[in-house]
């Protein structure tokens, strides 16, 4: 997971605080989460008394990565085919390598490869179009990154076309994720051509345009996977709404003052409306290794995740006339 974060204001504490080493959970917690919400999404299928009229069953897994906290094979198990995406193949393509399917599981794997969101493309030939427009001096620095941030202030998502309904949509850790790897890839091109002194993402007109970017894309991420999972399915949201910047400290211990915030929210559940259901939700804490060197910081994310099914009368709007009776 990338932690550069750029577009949220940083929590800085005067005094360093203590903590003791977690135990690794969070693809044990993941995978058990997942897989409770394959199972509820499996019992509310429909029951059909001719297999010939039954629907195939279908999951699709957002921003799937490395595998590493995806129970893959066990959702091959529940469902007829899993949809897989990723915005880098060659990740993707490594967690596929590593789960070790069997040929006939590898044939019920749908990979798509992309931006979700339909953001990302657009954000980095834009800015690339702002740097073609002339030669930046140092001293037209202001001037470039006032370009850049109104190019982003006006791009709005634009989700890829899918094949929705899914039984189970599984998004992991995705939410605070959507914008950083085209805002990290331009900051990038941005340290080649300004010295070192010029950091993009200490511009206060760059980071709050992209904070604002972020805040669409995140809010227009939760329509879609509402939007994706069938009436009677279910939907597993995991975020990570803060990172603490850690260092190594005497006895073995950890140390942190610096926190900083991932999401346009304080928590996962101010992102959901009476369009959802929690069914069940959970907590923990997640660190990246720690670098050798003990002048530079480890990431420690707070995990917020749920399952989540549709809300009846959400459904009763969108489904027919007898179901609305119900009520």
């Amino acid at each position: 997971m990338q932690a550069l974060v750029t577009q949220v204001p940083t929590l800085t504490g005067g005094a360093w605080r203590y903590l003791t080493p977690i135990t690794p959970v969070h693809e044990a917690m993941s995978r058990h989460l997942i897989l409770q919400a394959a199972d509820s999404a499996r019992a509310a299928m429909p029951v059909t008394v001719d297999p010939r009229d039954a629907r195939a069953s279908h999951a699709l897994v957002i921003g799937a990565g490395r595998c590493r906290e995806i129970p893959l094979r066990e959702l091959l198990e529940r469902f007829d085919r899993v949809t897989v995406t990723d915005i880098d193949p060659d990740t993707l393509q490594r967690g596929l390598d590593e789960t070790k399917l069997t040929p006939e599981e590898r044939r019920r794997v749908e990979v798509i490869i992309g931006d979700i969101v339909g953001v990302s493309e657009h954000l980095v030939r834009g800015i690339e179009a702002c740097f073609a427009e002339g030669v930046w001096t140092l001293s037209a620095c202001e001037h470039l990154v006032e370009r850049m941030a109104s190019f982003i202030e006006s791009l709005e998502p634009n989700p890829a076309a899918m094949q929705p309904p899914y039984d189970l949509v599984v998004a992991s850790c995705v939410l605070s994720q959507l914008h950083l790897a085209s805002v990290n890839r331009v900051s990038r091109q941005f340290s080649q051509r300004f010295p070192e002194t010029v950091k993009l993402d200490k511009q206060p007109r760059w980071r709050q345009a992209v904070c604002r970017l972020a805040s669409r894309m995140q809010a227009r991420f939760i329509d879609l996977v509402h939007d994706l999972v069938s009436d009677n399915g279910r939907l597993y949201l995991a975020a990570t709404p803060r990172v603490h910047l850690i260092f190594r400290a005497p006895q073995g211990r950890w140390k942190t003052r610096e926190t900083r915030d991932m999401l346009a929210h304080r928590h996962l559940h101010d992102f959901l409306d009476d369009r959802f259901v929690i069914e069940a939700q959970s907590q923990w804490q997640w660190s990246q290794p720690l670098p050798a060197d003990p002048k530079k910081p480890g990431d420690l994310f707070d995990v917020e995740a749920m399952v989540l099914r549709k809300s009846r009368r959400e459904s009763c709007r969108v489904g027919d006339f007898n179901r609305a009776e119900a009520f």
